[in-house]
């Protein structure tokens, strides 16, 4: 087993230093995505920006709240809710589409999760794009709490990192789960606080607290909206972090050898 944790170990560690691999496949991934687009990912950057202002103007008026609080809560609440579902739903099938790759060249098992990851990052960038602008015509003040956003990435990056390799692992050995998993993200979009904010729970607005999307949204909503630091939802966050990295390094080391022979 102490060589199983070794071989682990090391995938770990060359599958982060193989960034010009992994770097590189991501960036063709994108740009054969939408090869022949005059726009190219900006698509989804003017896709998003046009269902954030209709349904933050529309859910606005429904709620009966300002639409200059509303609508910015709506644009990063849904910004990084596209990134984390995105990873979610195409963790599920990683190892599977890589199957040729996983068979014949001999490569670290998380340079295809850091490939995908990074393939949605890219495209995050762009739409993230949307918020400081909607946050300027809301007439909301930009402080200096946004220098937080890096540590705030890294941290929703390193919780979707885990996620994504127990997702990727259980999902090549059991068919059935990428739809169930499809699902979930579905049900999790409406019951999280990304269209809706915690206050409309009223007196049940703790529900909102035990849901670990709220504080992966939070840690992006609070410097930008708030012009605060969210202290509770970064230690949720580490909590997070730590407890499923632990129970996916554990899970890697005793299926690891296995991923090939289940494609």
């Amino acid at each position: 087993m102490n060589r199983y944790r070794a071989l682990t170990v090391r995938d770990l560690r060359e599958g982060a230093m193989a960034w010009h691999i992994w770097g590189h496949l991501g960036w063709q991934d994108v740009k054969l995505r939408y090869r022949r687009s005059k726009l190219g990912p900006l698509w989804l950057t003017l896709s998003a920006a046009i269902f954030i202002s209709t349904i933050g103007l529309l859910y606005a008026r429904f709620f009966g709240q300002s639409s200059a609080d509303f609508v910015p809560h709506v644009a990063v609440g849904f910004i990084v809710w596209t990134l984390i579902v995105s990873i979610v739903n195409e963790a599920c099938l990683v190892y599977i589409q890589a199957e040729n790759i996983l068979k014949q060249v001999n490569l670290p098992l998380t340079v295809h999760i850091w490939r995908m990851i990074w393939r949605n990052l890219l495209i995050f960038l762009h739409n993230f794009a949307i918020v400081p602008i909607v946050i300027l015509i809301a007439g909301k003040p930009l402080t200096l709490h946004v220098l937080f956003l890096p540590i705030a990435l890294a941290l929703l990056l390193w919780n979707c990192f885990w996620v994504a390799i127990l997702l990727a692992a259980t999902c090549t050995r059991f068919r059935d789960v990428p739809p169930i998993v499809t699902n979930v993200a579905q049900l999790l979009f409406f019951i999280s606080p990304i269209m809706w904010t915690p206050d409309f729970l009223g007196n049940r607005i703790w529900i909102a607290y035990y849901n670990p999307i709220y504080h992966l949204v939070e840690l992006f909503r609070a410097p930008l909206l708030e012009g605060q630091i969210p202290l509770i939802s970064i230690g949720v966050c580490i909590l997070m972090g730590l407890i499923g990295s632990a129970f996916c390094f554990a899970l890697l080391a005793r299926f690891r050898h296995r991923i090939a022979y289940w494609l």
